[in-house]
């Protein structure tokens, strides 16, 4: 079975995601277990599969980068739903990338910005994906070579990606370069 879809976001819109998410981490970039409770059921995570520590849904959302000390990380969270979430269309998976990005919606952000949340989604996608695929029992080598090999590339693919951007970005060139190719 595909590993994405057993966390069910395959299911869920990312607008619908990403206002759970903020609604409890808007100010502090932190969710609250209570909080993180209450939004389970928009986030499509199936109680009995989050409660098993086998489970991909356990392993992804208390995972020691995602759940620290009590609180998850929203910046991680919101990783990994815009990669596994629905995106209506390509410009509005720009727009909402945009707004993970630069939330106060400024005209531009900064190159270094884009390079760092571009980080966090290849962490998501290359070391989280890892961590999981590594507590699994099938198809574990064939991936593990895959991810080795991504993780390799990793620093010249955001160097690649980004060294068209001058200092300062705006959200047309971000859709640009990283839509229909990317998402």
């Amino acid at each position: 079975m595909n590993r994405e879809r057993i966390l069910g976001l395959t299911r869920v819109s990312f607008r619908d995601y990403y206002s759970a998410v903020k609604r409890y981490g808007y100010h502090s970039n932190r969710v609250n277990k209570e909080g993180f409770t209450e939004i389970k059921p928009i986030l499509n995570i199936d109680e009995l599969l989050y409660e098993n520590k086998n489970s991909i849904p356990y392993m992804v959302y208390n995972d020691g980068a995602v759940y620290s000390n009590g609180f998850y990380d929203v910046t991680k969270l919101l990783a990994i739903g815009f990669i596994v979430c629905r995106h209506p269309s390509e410009s509005r998976a720009t727009e909402q990338l945009w707004t993970i990005i630069n939330p106060e919606l400024d005209d531009t952000v900064s190159k270094q910005k884009v390079e760092e949340f571009l980080n966090e989604l290849l962490w998501a996608a290359i070391d989280l994906h890892r961590r999981v695929n590594q507590m699994q029992d099938e198809g574990v080598q064939e991936v593990e070579e895959y991810l080795q090999a991504l993780d390799e590339e990793r620093e010249k693919w955001v160097r690649d990606v980004t060294k068209v951007f001058s200092e300062q970005v705006t959200m047309k060139e971000l859709g640009a370069v990283l839509g229909g190719e990317y998402y």
